[in-house]
């Protein structure tokens, strides 16, 4: 028999994630030009080389909770971070990872990749974390999930 997330276990999931044992988790931007995958490590991204371009997030933060259309996701606030490198800086996506062992949570390619954030200007991170309560066998819109 398969196994399943029902809805509320879904977002409890989510929230132990995030909570990551009371620390949380940090967002960053990353700035190699790299597609992740499945088999994607925290080593195979060079983040953005500044305390600006990154933030811990903590369960407590994640105030918005949904499951829909079989699909859960817990949110922040959007978070802006402001260029203050110096000079201006290319990203490709966002990384989120435990800032003590350094294993890999998520990996996201910005579809408009790459983005320059020039110095002194702002960038938003909406962070959300999501995941799937289907059992692989089941339909969505004629595709199977």
């Amino acid at each position: 028999m398969d196994q399943i997330y029902v809805d509320e276990g879904l977002i409890a999931c989510l929230k132990l994630v995030a909570s990551n044992r009371d620390v949380g988790l940090v967002w960053s931007l990353y700035t190699n030009d790299i597609d992740p995958d499945r088999n994607s490590v925290f080593a195979d991204f060079t983040l953005a080389d500044s305390s600006w371009a990154q933030a811990l997030v903590t369960e407590a933060q994640y105030t918005f909770d949904k499951v829909a259309l079989h699909v859960g996701s817990i949110q922040t606030e959007a978070i802006v971070l402001t260029n203050t490198e110096g000079v201006d800086v290319t990203v490709y996506g966002e990384v989120v990872y435990d800032p003590a062992s350094q294993v890999l949570i998520i990996a996201r390619r910005y579809t408009e990749a790459p983005i320059v954030i020039p110095d002194g200007d702002l960038f938003v991170l909406a962070p959300i974390m999501g995941d799937a309560s289907l059992q692989p066998t089941e339909v969505i819109d004629g595709g199977e999930f």
